[in-house]
């Protein structure tokens, strides 16, 4: 004989291990490198993404990045890295934003993307990232870091002045000194066109550029440049003078170039013997020529007397000491003039 038991079972609804616990939100961490710069140099500001689940992955991660004021994606924007296939990483030069899209990480899992950011003012700028977040995990936290900025060197230039005009070939020393900024790395070099101290060439005539560069130990460069003029090549030589007793002079002129040759032969009036002269007065001009020259040349040449100044000399009663004066001007520059004292005897 059988005795029928009846047991009533309810429903039993048993959840899947995966709903029982909530996936969890993807962390950030953040950085600079290096931790500091000076103005106008970059350091790259990389976010490392983890997924801390130990199963599952997450996608849709996500953040944006709003830089301090001040701190701006450099260009180029040097971005690198990717956080699964379908991520995109956004960094316009020049704007203020750096974000990630359409990111995909499995368990276990980190990524890092970065882009360079840069400013044009010294500070110290904080960075505060804003939250992580992906479709299964929600929003994480974000991250802050600081990046110093250092100013950058200074250059002083005392010679040459900006704006300043040498003759050719005149001898004008360097000088200049570079300093760092407070706090920021120690200069690497200091340099210029000549050493501070040294002759700055001013063997090429027109417009020159004379520049000092401080640079510092990590990169920065900062150029002085000085703008001022050498004029055109005003040396000029005399050779091989001759005079004859009459007061006639041949000798040659040698001219670095293009301009205007002019000669003077004269001799003060105190050492001539003639009642028309006054003496003390100045000097008699014998005689006078000048030339234009077209080029680079050596130029023989000869100037006579006028009959009075002939007889001047002929009837003077000892020697007479006669200047020749040869004044040159270079197309474009100023003149220079040069002297040769002769002595006559009638």
């Amino acid at each position: 004989m059988f005795v029928g038991l009846t047991v009533a079972v309810g429903a039993i609804a048993v959840a899947p291990a995966a709903a029982l616990a909530a996936a969890s939100p993807p962390t950030l961490t953040s950085s600079f490198t290096p931790t500091s710069v000076t103005v106008g140099n970059t350091s790259a500001l990389s976010f490392t993404i983890t997924n801390p689940n130990s199963s599952g992955s997450l996608t849709g991660i996500a953040f944006t990045d709003t830089l301090p004021a001040g701190l701006v994606v450099d260009n180029p924007n040097g971005t690198n890295g990717t956080c699964g296939s379908t991520s995109v990483l956004t960094a316009v030069p020049g704007s203020g934003t750096i974000s990630l899209s359409a990111g995909k990480l499995v368990a276990g899992a980190s990524c890092t993307v970065s882009a360079d950011v840069t400013s044009n003012a010294p500070g110290t700028y904080t960075n505060s990232t804003g939250a992580v977040s992906s479709t299964e995990g929600g929003s994480g936290s974000g991250d802050t870091q600081a990046l110093t900025v250092f100013g950058n060197p200074t250059v002083s230039v005392t010679s040459p002045k900006e704006g300043q005009k040498f003759n050719f070939g005149q001898k004008v020393s360097a000088h200049y000194t570079c300093t760092a900024a407070a706090g920021a790395p120690a200069l690497s070099d200091c340099s210029g066109d000549a050493s501070n101290g040294g002759r700055i060439d001013t063997s090429t005539a027109g417009a020159q550029t004379f520049s000092v560069s401080a640079i510092t130990a990590d990169g920065s460069v900062v150029t002085q440049a000085i703008d001022c003029t050498v004029r055109p090549d005003n040396r000029v030589t005399i050779a091989h003078v001759k005079a004859t007793k009459s007061g006639t002079v041949s000798f040659s002129v040698k001219v670095p170039g293009k301009g205007k040759l002019s000669v003077l032969e004269s001799a003060p009036t105190a050492n001539l013997a003639a009642a028309s002269l006054s003496p003390g007065k100045g000097r008699f001009a014998f005689a006078k020529l000048t030339r234009n020259v077209g080029s680079a040349e050596t130029i023989k040449l000869k100037i006579k007397p006028g009959s009075k100044g002939a007889a001047l000399i002929k009837n003077h009663h000892s020697a007479v000491v006669i200047r020749l004066a040869v004044a040159f001007t270079p197309k474009g520059g100023s003149a220079r003039t040069i002297t040769r004292s002769i002595r006559i005897t009638s």
